[in-house]
């Protein structure tokens, strides 16, 4: 059947995509937010302030002391991303546009998980990526100006209970520019697919076997791991994807600051270039469909994250 292509059909063909553009964004899983905290941006480069003391209530004698946010200057651009998808108009002409509807569905979910892409790549980049002490955000020498020392990479650390918990009290140790405790909370164990079947074991089973002295046989435990930690399994931390199988990560998600930063300069719109007098249609005899976004992802404080090499 062959369909007219009249204004009233681009009006038509405009709805259905922006419809098929929502159903998709509306079926995405994205995580991002779970590990970065959202900040919109108003200007090219974003400054966010940092410090690494803990801002808690004191008694007041004397004059305030004014904990600001300045004793550190970490700065974020934001690039421009885009996603353009062309559909001929033979398509429209034959009536085939429902043959597409997939096709701009996924382009609605691939929406949605922009933010996802740009911050599995910085927590990929962390051992080189800088945080705002302008040291790698993964580093064994995070040197404090008051002199404390915090390393958040732990290497030959393969992913067992024992090693979790003694990450988890390694976190909770850790103290900030003032000398007092950074209340560190671990909160979440982050993990590629290579690592999903032995985080469950650790995080979900009742019972665990351990030997106890110099006997071969193992007993049945309670497990003191159970539920302590939620878990987030990452394909983008997987070797295949660039990342490695044997890595895993000790984060403090508890916090409205989180470990990375996800910055919104502008938040994904989206253009559609259906009219007879676009020069897509007369030169290249198609609609197309776009999407422009601009944002970026950096690192948060480095306490609140921690890399283990297995």
């Amino acid at each position: 059947m062959s369909l007219q292509i009249t204004p009233q059909t681009i009006r038509d063909i405009r709805v259905a995509i922006s419809m098929a553009l929502a159903k998709g964004r509306g079926m995405a899983v994205p995580f991002w937010s779970r590990v970065a905290a959202k900040v919109r941006a108003s200007t090219k480069h974003v400054s966010l302030p940092m410090h690494a003391a803990t801002a808690k209530l004191r008694r007041w004698d004397g004059e305030r002391k004014v904990v600001g946010g300045k004793a550190y200057d970490y700065r974020v651009t934001p690039d421009r991303f885009e996603l353009t998808l062309g559909i001929p108009i033979e398509e429209l002409e034959d009536d085939n546009l429902e043959a597409w509807q997939n096709t701009i569905m996924d382009m609605g979910v691939q929406i949605e998980l922009w933010p996802d892409d740009l911050v599995a790549a910085v927590l990929l980049a962390g051992e080189s990526g800088l945080g705002f002490d302008a040291k790698a955000f993964f580093a064994n020498d995070h040197s404090l100006k008051s002199g404390t020392t915090i390393d958040n990479l732990f290497g030959s650390t393969t992913l067992t209970k024992a090693n979790v918990a003694a990450v988890i009290a390694e976190m909770k140790g850790w103290v900030g520019e003032d000398g007092r405790p950074l209340r560190i909370e671990p909160s979440l164990l982050v993990v590629p697919p290579a690592l999903e079947d032995d985080a469950k074991e650790i995080l979900g089973n009742d019972l665990i076997a351990k030997v106890f002295g110099s006997s071969t046989a193992a007993a049945a435990v309670s497990n003191t791991m159970r539920g302590r930690l939620d878990l987030l399994v990452l394909p983008e931390l997987a070797a295949d994807a660039g990342g490695s199988d044997a890595d895993w990560y000790v984060m403090d998600t508890s916090k409205p600051t989180k470990p990375l930063v996800f910055v919104e300069r502008v938040a994904p719109t989206i253009t559609n270039r259906n009219s007879s007098n676009d020069d897509n249609v007369f030169n290249d005899d198609e609609i197309r469909v776009g999407v422009r976004a601009r944002g970026a992802a950096g690192y948060g404080p480095f306490w609140l994250a921690s890399k283990c090499k297995g």
